[in-house]
């Protein structure tokens, strides 16, 4: 008399759409399974083994082996997969982080997967944008049923604040950014062009929102240079014909001009020179710095000093000549 058949696995849980193997003895036997989710081997004779491939988690199947007309049995749970959550398309900025929630208890191995860290990353269900594209990010449960879910990955807008501006003391510089769904400048201005004057040289962040909400800044620095200061280094800004004054400026490296060379001319070290003229006359002298910021000083030129009348004289007496 042979012994009774018996299904000898312990495992007799498996995922949906995964598959097991069931062993038995003695061998050979024939398997089957109730219909459901549960298929039947494309072989079921002449083996002590069989796998089964499985589907609709959440069912239960009843495995028969039967050897010398006695059958064995044994139920077999198809796990339904676990969850991801939200449920929903899920984006993420590069830089950002999104988090997903699996369901039931996590895998203690790996419990989360990328298919591609170069787009995506993932540790403990946070998932950070590495680059454009999509990655698939895989969830694991303690029974070894996975789930997927493709998480968007969008890149940042290009945030242009402008180029950096220098300006004189006193002055205002327009900034224009390039175009975006939002705007947030660190002045708290909300539009895509501000104006600003600065007293010292400073330095304004921009911050731009897209349309996926992906954010990304720019600095823009306004430089404010000094304004020239002149004055007299030699001499008197009151002239006559001929005679030279000595300006100096505060600022180096500039260009000297006159408003009126017929009154008054300036040499490239800032020294002027009167001209001849009829009237009491003014010339403005500029210093330009290289920057463009301007200081100046007025000078008064007076016409020679012109004498009239008679010239006699007398020769040893009182009569004139």
């Amino acid at each position: 008399m042979s012994a009774a058949p018996s299904i000898t696995s312990t495992v007799t849980e498996v995922c949906e759409d995964g598959s097991l193997t069931l062993t038995a003895t003695p061998a050979g036997g024939t398997w089957s399974a109730s219909s459901g989710s549960i298929a039947n081997p494309s072989s079921t004779t002449t083996t002590s083994t069989a796998a089964f491939t499985s589907s609709s988690g959440g069912t239960t199947s009843t495995v028969t082996y039967t050897a010398g007309g006695v059958a064995a049995t044994v139920s077999v749970t198809v796990l339904a997969p676990p969850t991801i959550s939200p449920s929903t398309a899920t984006e993420v900025c590069i830089g950002s982080d999104v988090t997903l929630v699996g369901s039931g208890t996590a895998s203690t191995s790996t419990p989360w997967s990328s298919d591609d860290v170069s787009i995506a990353t993932v540790s403990n269900g946070v998932v950070t944008g590495v680059a454009t594209g999509v990655a698939t990010i895989t969830y694991t449960n303690n029974k070894g049923c996975e789930v997927t879910k493709d998480v968007t990955v969008n890149g940042l807008p290009n945030v242009s604040a402008g180029a950096d501006q220098t300006i004189c003391d006193g002055s205002s510089a327009t900034l224009t950014s390039s175009t975006m769904s939002s705007y947030n400048w660190s002045t708290g201005a909300t539009t895509s062009s501000i104006t600003v004057s600065p007293t010292q040289t400073t330095t304004y962040t921009l911050t731009g929102v897209d349309a996926n909400g992906c954010e990304n800044q720019d600095d823009v620095t306004v430089t404010v240079e000094d304004l020239p200061s002149v004055s007299v280094a030699s001499g008197s800004s009151v002239l006559c014909e001929g005679e030279t004054v000595t300006l100096s400026s505060t600022v180096t490296g500039g260009t000297w001009s006159s408003d009126n060379n017929s009154v008054a001319t300036v040499s490239t070290t800032g020294i002027v020179t009167a001209k001849s003229v009829t009237t009491q006359s003014t010339a403005v002298i500029t210093f330009t710095s290289t920057s463009n910021c301007t200081g100046s000083i007025t000078v008064t030129v007076n016409p020679a000093l012109a004498i009239s009348g008679t010239l006699t004289a007398t020769v040893g007496g009182t009569e004139p000549i």
